[in-house]
Formats: C-alpha cells, structure tokens, sequence
C-alpha cells in the first residue's frame, strides 16, 4: 500500500506543475481577450502581439533634418516588452557649380563644383516598452561613425573626363555614442505591422574616436522626427 500512495503521490508532483502553467496560459489568454472586449486602452494590437516572438522592420524619415533609411530587428520578452537593434544610414550634401573657362567656340571644358557632406551610419540597441495598446516608449544607445566636409572644391575636364583637382576643407571623421529616448505608436495586424516614431532626443556621452578639429564635428544632440517604419512580426 505504501508504494501505491507513494506512486500517486509522486504523479501529482510531477503534474502540478504542468497543470498550473496551463491554467497561467489559458488565464493570460483569458485576460487579454477580456481587456479587448471591455474596450481598455490595450486593444487589438495588444493582443495581435500576444505569442509573438520576433519583428523586422524597414525604416525610413529624417534626423537634425536628415533622410535616414535602416533596418530593424527586435525580439518580443512578451506582449509589451521588445529589445532589439536597428542599423541606420544617412547623407546630405548641397553642392554648386561654376563654368571656369570656354573654348574658342564658347564651349565650357572646365569647371568648378563646390559641396558640403555630411554622411554616416548607426548601430542601435534598444528597448521598447508599450504603455497602451499600440504607445510606446523606446530608450536606445546608439553607435555612430560619421565624416563631415564643410567644403568639397573639386575642378573637372570635361574634355578629357578627368578631375583636375580636389581640394577639402574641414573634413572631420569621429565615431561616438548617443543616449537617445523615442515616443510613438506601432500597430499590429497579425503578422503585419507598421509604426511612428512621433519624436526622439539623443544627447552624446561619449567620443570613441576623431580625426580632425572637433569644432567640426556635429551637433552633440539628435532630433527624430516621425520615422516611419513597416515589417512583419512571427
């Protein structure tokens, strides 16, 4: 007899643990159905997201006025926490031209352009937290690796096809971190998912590396402003 109670004993340890994880599933389940059917303020989207493990995204807007592409992707810890990371580019240049000199027939063979760049790339981790159904805050540091040129004059031979000469001043190259915080809104339908960063602030801590005067560098602070982004999430 004492092997017999000893045997069902050892069966209901062994399944209660089984038993309570699926009455905590089907509970949270439970919950996240019942929040949307009530109307709260976690909705559809809170509960599109729920069993997802993993997002990519492809972004694209402007920071400090930039056209910025990139790419994402992140990994659900549940249905309100996400960490991730994000690769990013971007460029500006504005650039002027000037006919130097005319041939007999009045034709240019030479001429001038001048420009100014700014161009770099960013590796981002970060952690999305999402205080509603779809509004979410997103604190993030940032890895950048970016050159400056305040003038770029660079004289060609039309003729010929050749560049003369290439002058550049004020070039500066440095690599920094960036501590930024970000609010917006993503949406999920299923597996398709799309979103906003409405706006974000990034202050610089630190200089990894320069080459050149630092009064060259960029501004120590980003601006994000309504960075767009679309993917899928599974």
């Amino acid at each position: 007899m004492t092997s017999i109670y000893g045997a069902i004993l050892s069966f209901v340890i062994i399944l209660t643990p089984v038993i309570y994880s699926q009455e905590a599933t089907v509970k949270t389940e439970t919950k996240v159905e019942e929040e949307v059917s009530e109307g709260s303020f976690f909705g559809e989207s809170h509960a599109n997201r729920f069993g997802k493990k993993a997002q990519v995204t492809l972004n694209t807007g402007a920071v400090l006025n930039l056209p910025v592409t990139g790419l994402s992707g992140g990994y659900f810890l549940d249905d309100r926490n996400v960490i991730g990371l994000s690769y990013f580019k971007y460029s500006e240049d504005s650039s002027s031209s000037d006919d130097d000199e005319d041939d007999e027939n009045g034709n240019s063979y030479e001429y001038t352009d001048e420009e100014s760049l700014y161009s770099g790339n960013a590796f981002q981790v970060y952690y999305q937290y999402y205080v509603s159904n779809s509004f979410y805050f997103r604190p993030s540091l940032s890895y950048r690796n970016q050159t400056t040129i305040d003038q770029r004059k660079t004289t060609y031979d039309t003729f010929n096809d050749r560049v003369i000469e290439r002058v550049e001043d004020g070039k500066a190259t440095y690599q920094d971190l960036v501590l930024g915080a970000t609010i917006g809104n993503q949406w999920q339908w299923d597996n398709f998912t799309i979103g906003c960063d409405w706006i974000g602030f990034g202050e610089r801590v630190a200089i990894l590396g320069y080459d050149g005067d630092k009064s060259d560098f960029a501004a120590n602070g980003t601006l994000t402003l309504l960075h767009l982004y679309v993917g899928a999430s599974f």
